[in-house]
């Protein structure tokens, strides 16, 4: 007597020594169980929603603070002032200026009288330059291309000498002028004044 078949399988006979022998093979579902990464991800469940929510929150606040860092860095490099003796980069001042150390400045092609030189100057939104320092007067000495610039310094006949902004001129900042004129410039040795007529270049700063 051959036993019952098992429920949803298959009957195959074997035969063995002589005998026949059934043998019951349970019967696969018709559903096929997927293969490959979506077999695995099919039955595994990827994330934890609560620890997936905290890695995007700390993912999203990482790139907030290399932003934050990077923006910070790169303003601080454009705001710093020049280091003493070196040109800064004219990215921050109008074409055909030159930087340095947070100023702006224009030498001249043309020329004129001190007085028309202020004029135009005032023209470009700036005034003819006032120097602060030995450091400031050695980057003008570089940059004049041989010729003399009217500067913002003068004076009027027996009075002391003063900036164009009022200022009064100061030599204890170790800069002295050279000469017996009323108007000063700048020229391959320094600071030396000479009469407001003279048609000389200039140096606007703003």
């Amino acid at each position: 007597m051959q036993p019952d078949p098992l429920p949803d399988s298959k009957e195959t006979q074997r035969e063995q020594n002589g005998e026949t022998h059934v043998v019951s093979i349970p019967a696969q579902s018709g559903r096929r169980r997927p293969t490959g990464v979506a077999g695995l991800l099919a039955g595994t469940q990827i994330c934890d929603p609560v620890l997936c929510g905290s890695l995007c929150v700390l993912v999203l606040f990482s790139l907030t603070l290399i932003i934050i860092f990077t923006v910070t860095a790169q303003s601080r490099k454009t705001s710093e002032p020049c280091p003493a003796g070196a040109a800064c980069s004219g990215a921050i001042c109008p074409n055909s200026w030159v930087g340095y150390q947070g100023k702006c400045y224009y030498f001249s092609k043309g020329e004129g009288n001190w007085t028309d030189s202020q004029s135009n100057c005032s023209a470009l939104n700036a005034s003819l330059v006032g120097i602060d320092s030995t450091q400031e007067l050695e980057f003008m000495k570089r940059n004049r291309e041989s010729y003399d610039h009217w500067i913002g310094l003068w004076k009027s006949p027996g009075q002391s000498w003063e900036w164009s902004n009022g200022t009064k001129f100061n030599s204890s900042d170790r800069l002295f002028i050279r000469g017996g004129g009323d108007c000063a410039y700048v020229d391959s040795e320094g600071i030396a004044s000479s009469s407001c007529s003279g048609q000389l270049r200039w140096v606007c700063c703003r």
